[in-house]
């Protein structure tokens, strides 16, 4: 049902207005919410509802309109849990299940040191309705957030600044109300706080479009805003051997002016759960490229994805922007939820984050729309021999590399390749650990008891031969490094601080390990890096930095290979005689 006052928008500005009316216009407020005297309520003070203790309902987002679930009680969620034969997983992350026309997610709390409390968080979200979902009129969409210019959408992302560094109080609020866990805590506050307002700085936005849909001299957004003149054309075989016959194909005397633009299209975006900020990510591409957007959120981001609604609600809820853009939650593989939404001509882009199965899954149904696919990749560093002149600075900087994500980014290094003899190698992993240590001491994440379950059966089985060398010990290991003789099936890697290195008699010999899995590789010394850099790309790592940079990032950088934004824009040509 919808949450009372959660109006939809009404009609579309006039075209080329920068900051109109429809920005920051304010909801009504739900029954029950209490505000100051005088003083308009924020959407983040409502964003998530509170049932009964330790039972939250999360809205989604379907075309701008705000929707709840509606209540269910405690003991029904705890029968339904029960009736599935109590927690699945892990016992660490969210355990989904459906109780009539609501997804659930059942959340352990975890304490300070994040390890389960033993009780349990039920957050109950909206199944939504694929038909509602899907945006079914181009002619609409043209007239609307398709030609809104390209200032405008720049408006629109500074008003979601504002909303979000403007509602920080109640922002932490609603972030703390989902406890410490896979969906809420510290990390998450951080990054909504901290890191999103940052990303969404107008300069480097309008930078990133210009540089990715560019050509020349011409920047991106004028192929956004309208058709732009491409260079001289050339008329076709048929029409030559036409003129020759006295048969022309337009009239003499005019010229022929080439026209190309990049088209906005209809977006369907899963993400993946790995990072909070995957679903910021594909939803931000999507707005600056006027994208007609659905945007699934993992079940790991459904705290992010409750701000990003409020944030966009909040910068204009009747605004064509706001009106053509979906979060929403459902579990992946739901077929009753996807089929439609992979359907043909459902989506003109199907955006993909995830596993390898998840890929195969949603290519194998999106057989007829273009799929832009995001997949599951990592990071290696490569640590050449001189790093024995410094080493405790060198593991310094491999451990940032190795950290990104707390070790779940697709760029976080997993393996670690070192050059020269056993002695140089197990010297590096002893400065690794105490590196690995600093940050366990000054950024504590104990390893989860599965994760560390799972590190006891490498120890029995993959890896009994190789030297270990950890930091803590059962049941409160926090990090581990691991020189290992043999290869390593990275398959069985936990991501949560651990790392694995090789010994390498040359780095160049590292070069038979890496492959296009290999997002970014990390190299020290610098002269290495000049040395090593067209070998790498040409092996198909998409990113090559200094080591300790792997993270950096700049508006316009290729993504996976990429540049994403061209991929989500339908770039048509015309032409007229002139």
């Amino acid at each position: 049902m919808r949450v009372p006052g959660a109006v939809p928008g009404r009609g579309d500005p006039p075209g080329g207005r920068r900051g109109g009316p429809w920005l920051r216009r304010c909801p009504r407020v739900p029954e029950g919410v209490r505000t100051r005297a005088g003083m308009p309520p924020s959407p983040f003070s409502y964003v998530v509802v509170r049932d009964e203790e330790n039972v939250l309902r999360i809205p989604a987002l379907v075309r701008g309109e705000l929707v709840h679930a509606g209540a269910i009680r405690r003991d029904e969620l705890e029968a339904a849990a029960r009736d599935r034969g109590g927690a699945g997983g892990d016992g660490q992350g969210p355990e989904a299940f459906r109780v009539g026309e609501a997804s659930v997610l059942r959340t352990p709390l975890l304490d300070a040191s994040r390890r389960p409390t033993g009780e349990v968080r039920y957050l109950v979200l909206p199944r939504p309705e694929p038909s509602r979902l899907i945006e079914t009129d181009p002619a609409e969409l043209s007239r609307s957030v398709f030609s809104l210019p390209f200032e405008e959408v720049l408006a629109y992302l500074g008003a979601l600044r504002s909303a979000l560094s403007s509602g920080r109080d109640e922002i932490r609020q609603a972030v703390r109300s989902l406890g410490p866990g896979s969906a809420g805590g510290p990390g998450l506050e951080a990054l909504i706080l901290d890191v999103l307002p940052r990303l969404l700085e107008p300069a480097s936005l309008a930078a990133a479009v210009d540089s990715e849909l560019g050509a020349g001299a011409v920047p991106g957004r004028r192929y956004l805003d309208g058709w732009v003149e491409a260079a001289q054309s050339h008329p076709g075989l048929t029409a030559r051997l036409g003129a020759g016959l006295g048969i022309p194909s337009r009239p003499a005397g005019s010229r022929f002016a080439s026209l190309v633009r990049a088209v906005p299209t209809r977006q369907l975006h899963v993400t993946a759960g790995n990072s909070p900020l995957v679903l910021f990510l594909s939803l931000l591409r999507g707005l600056l490229t006027k994208g007609a957007c659905t945007v699934k959120a993992a079940s790991d981001a459904v705290g992010t994805m409750a701000v990003l609604i409020a944030a966009l609600r909040a910068a204009g809820p009747e605004h064509p922007i706001t009106r053509h853009t979906s979060l929403a939650y459902w579990p992946g593989g739901d077929r009753e939820i996807e089929d439609p939404l992979l359907a043909p001509g459902a989506y003109d882009r199907v955006v993909v984050w995830g596993s390898a199965e998840t890929l195969r899954s949603v290519r194998s149904r999106a057989v007829h729309t273009k799929v832009v696919a995001l997949a599951p990749r990592y990071g290696v560093s490569l640590v050449g021999r001189q790093a024995t002149d410094s080493l405790d600075e060198v593991a310094a900087a491999a451990c940032v590399d190795t950290l990104i994500g707390d070790q779940k980014a697709c760029t976080a290094s997993l393996v670690h390749y070192v050059e020269g003899d056993e002695g140089r190698a197990v010297a590096y992993c002893e400065a690794l650990r105490l590196a690995l240590a600093r940050w366990d001491r000054l950024l504590p994440c104990p390893l989860p008891l599965a994760v560390q379950g799972r590190l006891r059966l490498l120890r029995r089985g993959p890896l009994s031969r190789a030297s270990w060398f950890q930091n803590g010990r059962a049941p409160d290991l926090r990090s581990a490094v691991v020189y290992s003789p043999e290869p390593f099936d990275l398959s069985l890697h936990p991501l949560s601080r651990f790392v694995v290195v090789r010994r390498v008699d040359r780095l160049e010999d590292a070069l038979r390990f890496v492959g296009p899995a290999v997002a970014t590789a990390g190299v020290h010394p610098p002269a290495a890096l000049g040395e090593l850099r067209d070998l790498l790309a040409a092996a198909g790592v998409s990113a090559v930095f200094p080591l300790g940079e792997s993270e950096r990032a700049w508006p316009g950088m290729p993504h996976d290979g990429m540049r994403v934004l061209s991929e989500l824009v339908s770039w048509v040509s015309s032409g007229e005689a002139r």
